[in-house]
């Protein structure tokens, strides 16, 4: 959901069971080592790039 949409972070941790963001981030972040904001940011770079290495 986060790297595959603009939903907000908040919305996405109510659909996701959690009682809000803070506590999805601090579960996230255990579990990945990177706040959801991180992990989307570098996830829409990643897209990027790889379209752009498939453009030439």
């Amino acid at each position: 959901m986060l790297q595959d949409s603009e939903t907000a972070i908040a919305e996405i941790a109510l659909e996701c069971g959690f009682a809000n963001q803070s506590q999805f981030t601090r579960r996230f972040q255990q579990f990945t080592g990177l706040t959801p904001k991180v992990y989307r940011d570098q996830q829409k770079l990643l897209t990027y790039y790889a379209s752009c290495s498939s453009a030439t």
